[in-house]
């Protein structure tokens, strides 16, 4: 028996390197967890998530099936609501206000139209 793994090129998210596609297209991996009726569970924090020539989730030892994934919400809250260093940057490279963040959350947990809360944070 073995394991193959792929090795993934680039730096954790909580590294700060990133950019605003790497957050929107994380956020679209994220909604694509939610879809499937996965919960990564680990999302928050930024130590999962690769940012490099392609961004990618990572570990997955957590997850499990459910009805309610929270992978979007969890990750855009670590990202304009948390104190932390991946918000440090995000506060650099976005324009936004808590109130109106926590306001395009609700309306996603009520209707997972990624489309529109991607393209209302832009």
């Amino acid at each position: 028996n073995y394991i193959i793994m792929e090795y993934i090129e680039g730096d954790l998210l909580i590294e700060g390197k990133f950019d605003r596609e790497d957050i929107f297209d994380i956020t679209r991996q994220c909604n694509a967890l939610d879809q499937a009726g996965i919960n990564h569970r680990q999302i928050q924090g930024g130590k999962h998530i690769i940012c490099g020539t392609k961004n990618v989730i990572i570990d997955f030892e957590k997850a499990h099936f459910s009805n309610t994934p929270k992978n979007v919400t969890s990750f855009l809250s670590m990202c304009f609501l948390s104190d932390c260093l991946v918000r440090q940057r995000i506060k650099e490279i976005f324009d936004f206000q808590e109130d109106f963040i926590k306001t395009l959350l609700k309306e996603y947990k009520s209707n997972s139209n990624i489309v529109d809360l991607i393209k209302n944070i832009q």
